[in-house]
Order: structure tokens, then C-alpha cells, then sequence
């Protein structure tokens, strides 16, 4: 009987393991910095163009002034993140305070056309930016306790709702301290016993007016929590806390040299791809720093394996075929397939890892994974997305597109370029990809994946 072992070898010069960085170590604020998004949500471009002339009308020098931007933006992150909880409100009005005490501004009522010149002058990036203005906001609002409109009728019943058990965190108002405002409301929210979570702020709203009819909470506190429910902070995709915890673990943490200046003007394509939230809001809103790093690691190994000098299937028989023995050495665009059925594999490995929990994936994460860790660089990411003319699904048969795709990367950027060209081709490779098979075979952790040939 004739008995054969079957292998697949790709060989790959593997790079050096990277250390991290020791969790003792001080926050580097420069991390705060904006290199990655060229374009601002979050500022109109009357209000861009406003900021940047922020210190020409408070007649200030351009250069002090950043550079005191700089020290403050220092300053007040040592000392926040010193702290055990990282509590918005609290942020928002220790920077507040330091800006004043520096004689950035005259008083609180500046404070949010100083934000818009840290944000235009990338001194923030638009998360950061968004949680500090909402923040301030509420802050105001609440030291103000400007009423707002209750809900007078609702579709929405309170009854078998436990009102005393929901708002229990609120008896006493958090402190900023050892609890914070906005973690606590968005804790309560997130445990209320709700069946249908459409209408969720009406819901909120109708509990709110309920409790405070029945003596439940406090006309004070009614109000209090009827500014974080017309402020949305129950929508908010990115707390303070997530934000940090990210960009201290995971931001630029793969770059060889890590980038300090803004990003060009590369990224409108790939910012445009979410109507309502970029792919770096949402690589920020679904997953941590170590979720990002091990994304990014995927892509990483795509290009080790698409930058391999061969890779062949082994045919090993048994001692008495053994003069039999057969390599087969796999072409280019048998090296892409099996790359990228490798990739789809490893996707859904992680999925079903503890560390995803079945969350679902897209190929578009891996690249702002990548994008995020310094993995790519912005120069770089525009090459990426010009990938997409090499296909048009309109004028060609799938087939056809996938050859004439693959010939036109695997002779330009895979095989006879240097890193990080290597890197490039396998992002392309994942973009092309997404566009193609739109989500038909997206990896779904429920499937078999573990067959590659």
C-alpha cells in the first residue's frame, strides 16, 4: 500500500520579535498628535479656517503659541493620567483651567475656539477633539443645570421596571473622582432590562421622567441626567478611557520610525468609505489596543508570506517510494491564492480566539489596523487605494479580473521591491479582495476554514 505526506513550505525570512513597551512607562502625549487623519469631521472648514487664525486675532505669536500648546497638552496628561479613572468631565476642565493658568485664554467660555486650534493645527486628532468639545459641553451644561424639555407622553411603558434599582448609581451624583459622570450614565444604559433598544433616548427619557415623578431622583438630578441624554453620551462610539488605552498600546507601536507630522492629504478616499463614522472611528469604537495589534500582525504575515522566494507543496512517501518524493513549485498566482485563503483562515481563528469572541471582521480593519500601528505609513496607504484600478468588475469576468490584478502586483510591488513594498501588495491584496467577493465570502468564524488547497 503506498502512503504519501503532503506539505506546504513557504520560506520566509522572518523579522526580529518587537518589544513592548512597559506598562509603568509615563504617558507620551505626543501620541495625541494627529498623524493619521488628513481631513476633520468634526470642523467645518469655515471653523478650520477660523482656528488657524485663532492666535493671529488674539494677536499672539504663532510659534510661542504652539509651543505653549504643547507644554499644556504635556502637563495636563501627566497629571490626568496619574489618576485611577479617566473621568471626560474632569479632563475637559483641568485643561480648561491649565490653559487659563498659562494665559492661553482669558476664561471657560474660550475654551471651545482653543480646542478647534488644537484640533486645526493637529495638536489633537478629531477623536480626541470630539470627546473634549462634547465634554466641555456637558460640563457647562451641568454646572449651569440649563433644563431641558422632559418627555411628555411616551409609547413606552415603565412598568416592571425596578426605577430604584436603575437610578441607584445616581442617589448619590458621581464625583469625578472615584466615579465617573459619563461612565456611570453610559453603565446604566447599557444594563437597563430593555426588549427593544429603538428609540432608545425617548426610552431613556420617559424612565428619567418616571423616576423623578415618583421621588425616585431629585429635580436636580432629573435634570442632570436629562442633559447626558439630550447630549447623547449614550451614543457615543469612543470613551475617554478606550481612547487612551489605545493609542498609548497600540498607536504607531509597529513603526520602525514613528511619524510626527500630520497626515497629507491621502486619506479623503479612505475617510469617505463610512458615511457616519471613519474606519479609524470604528477601529477605535469595536476593538482595543491588543485586538489592533494582532489585526495589524495579520496583515504582516500576508506580506511575508506574498514576499516569500518560493513556495512549494512537499509529496514525502514512505521509505520504500521514497526516490519518488515530488516538490511542486507553486506559481504567483497560486502564491496569492494560498495567501489569501491563509489570511480568510486566520481571520476566522481569531474570531473564535477569547481574545475576539466571535466578533465579526472586515478586510478593510486589517488595513486600518495596519495604518494605525504604523505598519504603513500615509505615502504609502494612498498607493494602496490607487490598487483598485487595476480591476473593474463592469468590463471583466471574475477570472480575468483576478488574473490581470494579480500579474500587474505580483510583478511591480510583491516580489522585487524591498520592505515595506511587500507590506503594500498584501494590503492591496486584502482591499482588492474585499471589493470583490462583497462580503459572499467574508470569513465567518462558524465556517470551516482550515481547508487551504
Amino acid at each position: 500500500m503506498r502512503y504519501l505526506c503532503f506539505s506546504l513550505l513557504m520560506v520566509i525570512t522572518l523579522a526580529p520579535n518587537k518589544t513592548s513597551a512597559q506598562e509603568a512607562a509615563p504617558f507620551d502625549s505626543t501620541l495625541l498628535y494627529n498623524n493619521k487623519e488628513s481631513l476633520s469631521r468634526e470642523l467645518s472648514t469655515k471653523d478650520f479656517n477660523r482656528a488657524l487664525l485663532w492666535a493671529e486675532f488674539e494677536e499672539r505669536d504663532e510659534d510661542l503659541t504652539q509651543g505653549q500648546s504643547k507644554q499644556l497638552i504635556k502637563e495636563t496628561m501627566s497629571l490626568f493620567t496619574n489618576r485611577q479613572y479617566f473621568c471626560e468631565l474632569y479632563l475637559s476642565d483641568l485643561m480648561s483651567k491649565k490653559a487659563i493658568e498659562r494665559g492661553l485664554i482669558g476664561n471657560e467660555r474660550e475654551f471651545p475656539a482653543y480646542l478647534n486650534y488644537l484640533r486645526a493645527t493637529n495638536l489633537i486628532d478629531d477623536i480626541f477633539f470630539k470627546i473634549l468639545s462634547q465634554s466641555y459641553l456637558i460640563s457647562n451644561d451641568l454646572k449651569n443645570l440649563r433644563e431641558t424639555n422632559s418627555v411628555e407622553s411616551s409609547r413606552y411603558s415603565t412598568r416592571g421596571y425596578d426605577l430604584k434599582k436603575i437610578y441607584g448609581p445616581f442617589q448619590n451624583w458621581p464625583d469625578e473622582t472615584n466615579r465617573c459622570v459619563l461612565g456611570t450614565y453610559r453603565w446604566v444604559v447599557r444594563n437597563l432590562p430593555l426588549t427593544n433598544t429603538n428609540n432608545l433616548s425617548e426610552q431613556i427619557g420617559n424612565l428619567n421622567d418616571e423616576a423623578f415623578k415618583n421621588d425616585i431622583i431629585t429635580e436636580e438630578t432629573f435634570i442632570k441626567l436629562e442633559i447626558l441624554r439630550n447630549r447623547k453620551v449614550h451614543e457615543w462610539p469612543v470613551s475617554l478611557s478606550a481612547y487612551l488605552e489605545v493609542v498609548k498600546n497600540s498607536k504607531d507601536k509597529l513603526a520602525k520610525v514613528r511619524e510626527t507630522q500630520p497626515a497629507s492629504n491621502f486619506s479623503e478616499q479612505f475617510v469617505s468609505r463610512k458615511e457616519k463614522l471613519t474606519q479609524r472611528g470604528r477601529l477605535y469604537k469595536f476593538y482595543d489596543s491588543t485586538q489592533i495589534i494582532m489585526l495589524a500582525s495579520l496583515i504582516e504575515k500576508t506580506a511575508k508570506r506574498m514576499d516569500a522566494r518560493r513556495v512549494t507543496l512537499s509529496f514525502e512517501y514512505e521509505e520504500e517510494f521514497a526516490a519518488d518524493n515530488e516538490i511542486y513549485v507553486l506559481s504567483p498566482m497560486e502564491q496569492y491564492r494560498i495567501s489569501i485563503k491563509l489570511l480568510r483562515k486566520e481571520m476566522a481563528e481569531i474570531m473564535r480566539s477569547e481574545n475576539f469572541k466571535g466578533m465579526s471582521i472586515e478586510y478593510e480593519d486589517l488595513i486600518s489596523a495596519a495604518y494605525e500601528t504604523g505598519m504603513i505609513r500615509a505615502e504609502e496607504l494612498q498607493f494602496i487605494l490607487k490598487f483598485e484600478e487595476f480591476w473593474d468588475p463592469k468590463k471583466a469576468p471574475k477570472w480575468k479580473t483576478y488574473a490581470n490584478f494579480t500579474f500587474s502586483l505580483m510583478g511591480s510591488a510583491s516580489f522585487y521591491l524591498p520592505p515595506p513594498w511587500n507590506v503594500i501588495g498584501a494590503m492591496g491584496l486584502v482591499l482588492t479582495q474585499s471589493t470583490l467577493l462583497k462580503d459572499k465570502e467574508t470569513p465567518d468564524s462558524d465556517n470551516n476554514w482550515n481547508v487551504i488547497i
